[in-house]
């Protein structure tokens, strides 16, 4: 048989069904098995990161919500709501406050406002003066310096809750309660914020004074709004009535008001004797002359809508386009959509006769009931997904909604579940009605002759179908960078992805699993990379044998420059990092007379850290490219220890203050949500297995300055049948392979076989013992244990903390009868 490459696995795994497809496309590139392997955007795979621990959850019994928000390119944070809580992640870490006032009987505090009061940190509820924590009523106790806040969200409403994120402001809505904004005022100051329909952005004025301009029998009424900086119109101010003569230039009506906080100019209407008043003029100050002006009815003042105020008419999703923001699906009107004026979230409010800024209210009218499942903006356009289709709301001939063209057609027939889809680049990712299928949806301009335009879509799951077969998915988030992945959570609480490079025709399923179940997932910006983050259910048996214990963990960015630093290859890991290199801390040694290894030596620290615990570990020396090990063997005081080095000491390192050094350790503490587990780690590019947690600590064998540390996880990768060689079948030839030909990149470690129960693993070459950095050629061979079968696959596991990635397999054998 000659020699057959794969070059490319990008077609991911494929369902069973499609085992003896060999006609199809996808056949070329797909897998049998690619098991926590990801899929590359240029056809590799590569073992997937681990995840680091970031976090407990506040309530580990209790499910919680991850959601994401990016403030800027500096800060991004996921918050966890959980049961009537909201904490924040950002960068990895908790959000904590620090440096809190003491609280004071004499000052105003208004809500977000922190204080600290007997030791103990609150959190402001309402606008108070002299009422003093711990009072319930007004104030809301931190856990320590974690930066928590009350909501009116319990668990059970929490995966219900869709949002929508403008600048540093959150609309949230769920069908239980009236839609919310959750401010970001500051790093540590945050608060909710009601949406009341009934109400401007600037206050109304205060019904006017009128002075008639000479004596008549003529009736007259003047109403006012005033006018913010934004260009949002106030609601009127009271109807305001005079009787006099017609105004003119030389007799007006002059009409007086109070100034409102905020007002840039003011907008004056009238009316003949009843209350339809049109416009007649602007004012910047705080008077206005009529001097016998005819009013403009086509243009009246706003008139407010009273919305979201009652137990059933609470949406239950928002979206936001052309600069309004959206909410539809109340339990009252599934079909409904509502939309704020052009340019203002919060606004409402209507004209008589319609302006095209108002608001506007539409419902879907179709041949079934569309309950309203998404709002998005996709490419300039404005989509519905609802339970029984797809529409697009066209607008007028430019494509602006206004209340004179709005234009709904439904163009689609799939329909939608609940969970929020992924907005890939032009493209919404989005789970199919019933939850068991991903579909894809886009605007093409398709050249049939005459350029059509429509919307087109696929089923992304088909090649796939048996991800899903008796589950649902029930979460998606997108990580654009480093390899373009839709994740999904599937019902069971596995995690799949799926990596989606659509102008290059790419879509391929991997599947992960860990020691544990995954419930939810969200993706923020982190650096050059989206970092993803999971709650994953693992059940510690140290810490409950029946209660799965919640945590937040990161999936890890696989930038792996040097494997004995870089390579996280490990569950609910934890990373010990020993080094120092700033030149604010010293180490150094004297003490020598020949300076050879049997001399026992003097370490001095500054400004100094030692304590008796660290007898055992090392300090590692590093200067004119050299490295010296320092194994601790006395302890002095804060400042000093003697040492035994590892080599006769150079020179460079004799009495000389070394900025360049670090500490290496045998204990890492730091695993009490693994109380009782096996752990793995990775200390200095070494394996280090069986690691039992101890009291939250794990015993290594030597010392490492660099250590990461976690429960351990298996990669598999297993290639379909040999079908067509030459253009010949070999569905019914009996095959063996006898050599596995690998293309590789930063590779250490590798097995392979025909099967998982008869794998060999790479001998590893020599200069791989002498540095724990080096890595496997880019081409390697393995020579398995030959056995003839009817299918001629290559099956490789991955089961060490190392990195893999694997650009193309080569099998070579023999083809029987």
């Amino acid at each position: 048989m000659p020699s057959v490459i794969q070059r490319s696995f990008a077609g991911g795994e494929i369902a069973p069904a499609l085992h003896a497809r060999a006609d199809q496309v996808k056949y070329a590139t797909g897998l049998r098995t690619c098991r926590n392997f990801e899929i590359q955007k240029h056809g590799g795979v590569a073992n997937r990161s681990g995840f680091q621990y970031v976090a407990t959850t506040a309530l580990s019994g209790r499910r919680i919500r991850l959601i994401p928000f990016d403030f800027s390119d500096t800060q991004t944070y996921v918050l966890e709501f959980g049961n009537l809580y909201v904490r924040w992640i950002t960068a990895g870490a908790r959000l904590v406050v620090s440096g809190v006032p003491a609280w004071n009987n004499a000052t105003i505090y208004q809500p977000a406002d922190l204080v600290v009061n007997n030791g103990v940190n609150f959190y402001c509820r309402l606008t108070n003066i002299a009422q003093q924590p711990p009072n319930a009523l007004y104030w809301y106790p931190l856990p320590g310096n974690i930066y928590e806040i009350p909501t009116t969200y319990p668990e059970a409403d929490l995966q219900g809750l869709h949002f929508v994120q403008s600048a540093d402001v959150l609309t949230i809505t769920h069908r239980n309660q009236p839609p919310q904004e959750l401010r970001r005022e500051g790093h540590t100051r945050w608060r909710f914020v009601g949406i009341d329909t009934t109400v401007a952005g600037i206050a109304a004025p205060a019904t006017p004074t009128i002075t008639a301009g000479a004596a008549g029998s003529l009736g007259y009424g003047y109403r006012l709004t005033a006018v913010a900086a934004n260009y949002e119109e106030s609601l009127p101010s009271g109807l305001q009535t005079v009787t006099s003569a017609i105004p003119t230039e030389s007799a007006p009506n002059v009409i007086n008001w109070t100034a409102v906080t905020g007002a840039q100019h003011y907008r004056i209407y009238k009316s003949y004797g009843d209350t339809l008043t049109g416009f007649i003029g602007i004012a910047n100050g705080t008077s206005f002359k009529d001097i016998g002006l005819s009013p403009d009815f086509s243009v009246t003042p706003p008139v407010a809508q009273t919305l979201f105020n009652q137990s059933g008419n609470y949406p239950a999703t928002v979206g936001q386009f052309q600069q309004r923001r959206q909410f539809a699906r109340a339990d009252t009107a599934p079909e409904t959509i509502w939309n704020s004026r052009s340019g203002l979230r919060s606004n409402f409010t209507l004209s008589y006769p319609a302006q095209d800024d108002n608001a506007i209210t539409f419902t879907l009218s179709g041949r079934r009931v569309n309950e309203i499942r998404h709002l998005l903006e996709l490419d300039a356009r404005f989509l519905v997904l609802t339970t029984n289709g797809e529409w697009e709301i066209e607008g007028d001939v430019d494509g602006v909604l206004t209340p004179a063209h709005i234009n709904p057609r439904q163009f689609g027939h799939n329909g939608a579940a609940t969970v929020i889809p992924a907005i890939v680049d032009d493209t919404a990712v989005f789970v199919q009605a019933r939850g068991n299928r991903l579909r894809d949806l886009r605007y093409e301009v398709v050249d049939t002759g005459g350029k059509t335009q429509s919307y087109r879509g696929r089923d992304l799951s088909v090649y796939a179908v048996h991800l899903f077969k008796r589950y649902a998915i029930t979460e998606l988030a997108y990580q654009q960078q480093p390899n373009s992945v839709v994740w999904a959570v599937r019902s069971d609480g596995a995690l799949l992805g799926l990596t989606y490079v659509r102008e290059h025709d790419i879509w391929g399923w991997h599947r992960h699993d860990t020691d544990g179940t995954v419930e939810n997932i969200c993706v923020v910006p982190e650096g050059g990379e989206d970092a993803l983050y999971a709650v994953i259910a693992r059940l510690v048996p140290a810490i409950s044998p029946t209660i799965p214990q919640r945590y937040i963990e990161r999936l890890h960015n696989r930038l792996v420059t040097n494997i004995a630093i870089d390579a996280f290859f490990v569950d609910s890991g934890l990373t010990y990092d020993g080094r120092h290199t700033a030149g604010n801390e010293t180490m150094t040694l004297s003490g020598g007379t020949t300076w050879d290894v049997t001399e026992i030596l003097t370490l001095s620290w500054s400004p100094g850290a030692f304590t008796a615990s660290d007898i055992g570990n090392e300090i590692v020396l590093r200067a004119g490219g050299d490295t010296l090990r320092l194994k601790i063997v006395g302890f002095t005081s804060f400042t000093q220890v003697t040492v035994s080095p590892s080599k006769n000491v150079p020179t460079a390192f004799r009495n000389v203050a070394i900025t360049n050094w670090g500490r290496a350790v045998d204990r890492l503490s730091g695993f009490g949500h693994l109380e009782g587990k096996t752990l793995v780690a990775l200390g200095d590019g070494s394996v280090e297995t069986g690691l039992v947690v101890t009291a939250g600590v794990i015993t290594l064998s030597r010392p490492y300055e660099v250590i990461h540390a976690g429960l351990p996880y298996t990669a598999d990768l297993e290639t379909l049948d040999l079908e067509v060689v030459n253009g010949q079948t070999l569905a019914d030839k009996q095959k063996r392979i006898n050599r596995v030909t690998v293309f590789t990149e930063e590779a250490r470690h590798l097995k392979a076989g025909d099967d998982a129960d008869h794998l060999k693993e790479l001998p590893i070459p020599p200069d791989l013992y002498a540095s724990t950095s080096a890595v496997l050629p880019g081409k390697v061979e393995i020579v398995p244990t030959a056995s003839w079968n009817n299918h001629g696959r290559v099956f490789i596991r991955h089961d060490v903390p190392l990195p893999l990635t694997i650009n193309a397999i080569v099998p070579t054998g023999f083809v029987g009868g």
